[in-house]
């Protein structure tokens, strides 16, 4: 009948348009699909039913075929009915309405070849194809056509809305499609849009406006025109309603579970266990058992009550013995699916595992009782093997476990190994004894052994593994022997890309004639037997008579206690174990190799056999050449016995302060010096230790070198310039006491005053450690007047800080001992400015707070020089005073204390880190220097370095009128935490000034060494 209409047939323009519209509206949501419909289906065959009103097709998805009516009704919309059953927004009706549009002349479409009614299997009425109702809400209420952004906007809202209130979950990041953004930072991201808001409203904006006000508090920001659709007044008053009513129903629901908890009929009634206890049973079980509180008896614990103690917890009252008990004995089932069962058996794994923990608790022995309630008791008397001896080949061996005194022990019910002993249960004892043998499951197999396998060589070692003492038979065929056992280590390299080398060690043992070899493999493998050499086909087999060589194995052990001594593992690459070829590797192997066991012989391969050898004795001569103005440089000359040695080679192992030094084709090697005691004392009073010292000259001052002991170590001719020079420096600093003092010094003031010129005129900083009283106060201002004096007209400032409690005592000494000097005490935070012009006083007074305070100032300045009045308080190097104190920049330094150690000999390192920096090295090389344990010379070391830098005297020296002596001051006094370091050596010093002046200007000068 179409096909007979002349005239072209399209669709009406009010279907046109409405269909235009939908399909606009609708692939916002369904687009890729749609497309992909489309390009799957081009070549669909549409069909018409009614001349340009009802028209029908099928679209292929996959492997389904969905069968399509479209209706175009009187009220112009279209209507579908789809074999997919999914309702107005079905892609697969938007697909074929797509290819309708694109047919030119519907007179070309054919009559259907099929019913459509019998097509779908649902008789349902087409349902109505109509415009999406949310937008059409909206283009009502604005009044205008919607753009395409803003309609996507509105369908994925519809369908967020539609997935919620079917149930489904929606997380709140999924907002983010609506172009809306809110923070994270209080809120997760997984959070399930309907705990926001309700959901139980038809109305999808109205929902969107609850979801809206919940959002607000998180930094909602919303796209112009949702926000224009979103009522959030009315929102967040619907929502506090919302949220109210959801916290009164939590309520309800915690209020009824917790009166169901309290409810007598709905609690669970508590065990009526009081304690436990572990029951044998012969032959093979094993049960926990409970105290009844009822009864006071011991019951099997049921099902039921392990269930309740697993998920209730143990009662408190339990004793700490049952709390123990249960949790040894549960810790090893819980694993294996035991969990509420409390019978098990001796052959169980775990239960076996569990007892023998608590067989190694004494405190648990009481817990553990026999089929008839009684404690299991532990005899003291520990086991041992008996073989019972035989008369002829053909009798057979019994191997019995007895007693000390020779009685046996019955029905044994399980062994149990708990290195070093065993543990062997019987219905009413526990014993320990030896080891039971490996490879056989019970002792039922021990009670008959044939006498041939018994009396061969693996049945002699085999008794002599379980200490049995051999039967007569045997034990006249038997030769004892020792193994020897050697250790062979060799380098290895691991990859030619990675250049860490390992140490490999092999174990091996053979026999004297090399007929039995074993090697070692690792702990677990132990001892395996290499493959013995066979016997001349001539030879014949070895006969029943012949004798028996057992080893001595205390050499094995030996061995592999021995290797273990180093860091080793087990290597697979290596079939052994191995070691990291590190830093430290040649001390600890070349110590190692010192301690080997006299049966093990190590066999060295490659460069570790210079492991082995002696250490290269070296001689050393110093020699001194004058490098500055009272300065010499110390340089070491060693004279070594290998003369195959380079210079280089001998300049790289002085270097290495006596440890090793791997050299090119030598191995390692390292050098020792042979120095008497005298020899080390002598370098200890030059401040020098041997491990020190290296091809490098070192810088010492001559007042350092002067000392009778450079005689020894010193060519004479340079023995006598440093002396010489040591002489013209101490006669350099002996001034006249200036004319500002207004007090009479004593003898030994004066001598201080004289050190202190000393230490200024070389340039020197230095420490001044009298006892209290001795006037060190004064001794410093005599030489702060002479200072400024030699420092000419503009000399500089003076800073001396000092404890709080002492600063009004420099005012009134200087006021009344040297009343020409300007001294200005500063109080609280004027500090830090009045010290940033130093010119306003000659002396400057502050505390050690201040000097954090004013940290600033008095590091900028340039000081004439600074004094530290009871240095202690920088005896902490890292304390932020000390770290202070060696910023500020002057010209001299001067440290005034009692105490120059009160706890440890840091306490001196930290001082002079400040007068002398770098007098005694880094901290590290102080440690290992001077303070070093078990060193007898490093205090002497450390006299000699501080000599020109510091001077301590005692009352008692003071008022005796006599000099400190050098070993009397440096070690009685470090007992008592104080030290004497300055020496005073006077008469030698007068002897060697005897060839430069004369009697009487020698008996003017005061002066200390």
């Amino acid at each position: 009948m179409l096909g007979n209409m002349s005239a072209a047939m399209s669709l009406s323009p009010s279907a046109l348009e409405d269909a235009e519209v939908l399909l606009s509206e609708m692939q916002v949501c369904s687009n890729r699909r749609i497309n992909r419909l489309l390009e799957a289906n081009q070549d669909c065959e549409i069909s018409m039913i009614d001349a340009g009103r009802r028209f029908t097709g099928r679209i292929a998805e996959g492997r389904f075929l969905h069968t399509i009516i479209l209706l175009h009704d009187n009220l112009n919309h279209w209507r579908s009915d789809c074999s997919c059953r999914d309702g107005s927004l079905c892609v697969h009706s938007l697909t074929l309405l797509s290819l309708l549009l694109d047919v030119n002349d519907l007179n070309d479409l054919p009559a259907p070849n099929f019913h459509p009614a019998a097509a779908n299997a649902h008789a349902q009425p087409p349902v109505a194809l109509t415009r999406n109702t949310l937008v059409s809400q909206v283009t009502d209420r604005l009044q205008r056509k919607l753009t395409t952004a803003e309609t996507r906007l509105l369908l994925t809202l519809e369908a967020m809305h539609r997935t919620v209130r079917d149930g489904y979950t929606v997380s709140v990041t999924r907002i983010r499609d609506l172009g809306v953004s809110v923070a994270f930072d209080k809120l997760e991201a997984w959070t399930d849009l309907r705990t926001l808001a309700p959901v139980d409203c038809d109305d999808t904006l109205v929902w969107w406006g609850n979801v809206a006000a919940a959002l607000t508090p998180h930094k909602l920001v919303m796209p112009q025109f949702l926000a224009m659709l979103t009522d959030l007044t009315a929102a967040k008053a619907r929502l506090r309603q919302w949220q109210r009513a959801s916290l009164v129903q939590k309520w309800h629901q915690t209020l009824q579970t917790s009166i169901r908890s309290f409810s007598p009929n709905a609690a669970r009634q508590p065990t009526q266990v009081t304690d436990l206890r572990l029951g044998i049973h012969p032959p093979t079980s094993i049960c926990l058992e409970g105290r009844q509180a009822a009864t006071g008896e011991y019951r099997p614990l049921t099902t039921k009550i392990l269930k309740h103690l697993h998920e209730d917890g143990l009662p408190s009252a339990w004793p700490p013995e049952a709390l123990i008990l249960w949790s040894t004995f549960f810790s090893h089932h819980v694993y294996t699916g035991y969990t509420h069962a409390a019978n098990y058996s001796l052959n169980d794994h775990g239960a076996r595992r569990a007892l023998v923990d608590v067989l190694r608790l004494p405190s648990l022995a009481s817990r553990i009782v026999d089929a008839n309630g009684e404690m299991l008791t532990r005899p003291t008397e520990k086991l041992r093997w008996e073989l019972t001896p035989v008369s002829t080949p053909d009798e057979d061996y019994a191997l019995h476990l007895v007693l000390p005194d020779g009685k046996p022990v019955t029905q044994i019910l399980a062994t149990f190994h708990a290195h070093p002993l065993n543990y062997y249960l019987t219905p009413t004892a526990i014993y320990q004894g030896p080891r039971a043998p490996t490879g056989m499951d019970g002792l039922a197999q021990l009670q008959a052994i044939p006498a041939p396998a018994i009396e061969s060589p693996a049945g002699a070692q085999w008794l002599q593994a379980l200490d049995v003492p051999l039967p007569p038979r045997l034990a006249a065929r038997v030769r004892h022997e020792t193994a020897q056992v050697t250790i062979r280590c060799a380098l290895h390299r691991n990859h030619t890309y990675n250049r860490t080398e390992m140490c490999s060690f092999r174990i091996n043992s053979a026999s004297p004639d090399g007929s039995h070899m074993e090697r070692w493999l690792n702990r677990e493998t132990g001892w395996r037997a290499e493959q013995t050499p066979t016997l001349p086909k001539d030879e014949p087999p070895a006969s029943s008579d012949s004798p028996i060589r057992l080893y001595d194995q205390s050499p094995q052990q030996a061995a592999v206690a021995f290797l273990h001594e180093l860091d080793v593992r087990w290597s697979q690459e290596y079939d052994g174990v191995a070691a990291r070829v590190t830093k430290v590797f040649p001390d600890r192997f070349a110590a190692w190799l010192r301690r080997a066991p006299p049966h093990v012989q190590i066999l060295l391969d490659g460069e570790l056999a210079s492991l082995a050898q002696a250490d290269i004795a070296g001689q050393i001569r110093l020699d001194v050449s004058e490098a500055d103005v009272d300065w010499f440089d110390l340089r070491v000359v060693v004279d070594v016995s290998d003369t195959t040695l380079s210079p280089e080679e001998i300049k790289l192992l002085l270097a290495a302060h006596g440890g090793f030094v791997r050299l090119p084709n030598k191995g390692w090697r390292r050098m020792a010096f042979n120095l008497s005691d005298e020899e080390q004392e002598s370098l200890a009073r030059l401040g020098l230790s041997p491990r020190e010292l290296d091809a490098e000259p070192q810088r010492l001052h001559a007042l350092q070198l002067a000392d009778a002991t450079s005689r020894r170590m010193l060519p004479t001719a340079q023995a006598e310039r440093v002396e010489r020079r040591a002489a013209e420096i101490r006669l350099r600093a002996t001034p006249e006491i200036p004319a500002g003092i207004t007090a009479q010094l004593r003898p030994y003031q004066i001598d201080g005053f004289h050190f202190l010129a000393y230490l200024a005129v070389n340039h020197f900083g230095g420490i001044l450690a009298d006892d209290m009283g001795l006037g060190k106060t004064l001794q410093a201002l005599t030489w702060l007047l002479w200072l400024r004096a030699e420092a000419g007209k503009e000399p500089g400032a003076v800073l001396i800080v000092c404890p709080k409690s002492v600063t009004d005592n420099w005012l009134a000494e200087a006021a009344r001992f040297a009343p020409a000097l300007r001294v200005r005490i500063w109080h609280g935070g004027e500090a830090a400015a009045g010290l940033a012009t130093p010119a306003v006083a000659d002396v400057h007074v502050i505390n050690y707070n201040q000097l954090r305070l004013a940290e600033e100032s008095v590091c900028s300045a340039d000081w004439l020089a600074v004094v530290l009045d009871e240095g202690q308080y920088i005896k902490n190097p890292s304390s932020q005073v000390s770290q202070i104190a060696r910023r500020m920049r002057a010209r001299h330094r001067l440290v005034l204390t009692g105490t120059p150690i009160e706890n440890r000999l840091l306490d001196l390192w930290s001082l002079l880190s400040f007068a002398m920096p770098g007098a005694l090295g880094t901290r590290a090389q102080f440690g290992r220097t001077f303070d070093a344990k078990g060193d007898p010379f490093s205090r002497r070391r450390l006299a000699a370095r501080v000599r020109p830098f510091l001077l301590r005297r005692t009352k008692d020296q003071v008022a005796s009128d006599l000099p400190p002596r050098v070993e009397e001051d440096l070690f009685c006094e470090l007992e008592g935490h104080q030290l004497a370091l300055y020496q005073a050596e006077r008469k030698r010093a007068q002897q060697l000034l005897l060839g430069i002046q004369s009697d009487k200007q020698l008996s003017e000068q005061r002066f200390n060494i």
